[in-house]
């Protein structure tokens, strides 16, 4: 294997992801059109049918928007998160530290990708879950001279 290349899906299971956040977050908007329906007002079930139609429009449009993106790319020459983005020499790169922020009763938990580069700077990315052990595994075979950590880096 001679680089590792992870983009942004929009598969059909996507797609009904994305239908079914309709259904559900739309919930209360779709009580309220089977209300007016059965009330007889016509111009609040409108109104909730449009305003339906619009969430669906916008939430399809904005999961469409980001397929294909490139969410990592590893070389044996260095490493990219962005598609404009130049690659991080393997040279620049002294460790590597993969954490979790958040968590707890009403927060997300998200994966951060820390490369702490020679010039004391450190180069942070979030990562997807599946992503980050994919890179686990894949950042040792392109760069082994680099070594692996699980610790946040101090700001």
């Amino acid at each position: 294997m001679d680089r590792f290349i992870e983009r942004q899906s929009w598969s059909r299971f996507d797609k009904l992801w994305a239908l079914g956040g309709v259904l559900f977050y739309g919930a209360p908007c779709w009580a309220l059109l089977l209300g007016s329906l059965i009330d007889g007002s016509l111009w609040v079930a409108a109104a909730c049918a449009g305003a339906l139609a619009i969430f669906g429009v916008f939430n399809w449009r904005m999961r469409a928007r980001t397929a294909g993106a490139l969410l990592a790319e590893v070389t044996p020459l260095g490493i990219r998160f962005q598609d404009d983005q130049q690659p991080i020499a393997w040279a620049d790169v002294i460790r590597v530290d993969f954490y979790e922020t958040g968590g707890g009763t009403y927060s997300p938990t998200y994966d951060h990708i820390a490369l702490q580069l020679r010039n004391g700077s450190t180069v942070t990315h979030t990562v997807q879950g599946i992503l980050r052990s994919q890179l686990e595994v894949v950042v040792p075979q392109f760069a082994p001279q680099v070594p692996l950590g699980h610790e946040r880096p101090a700001p």
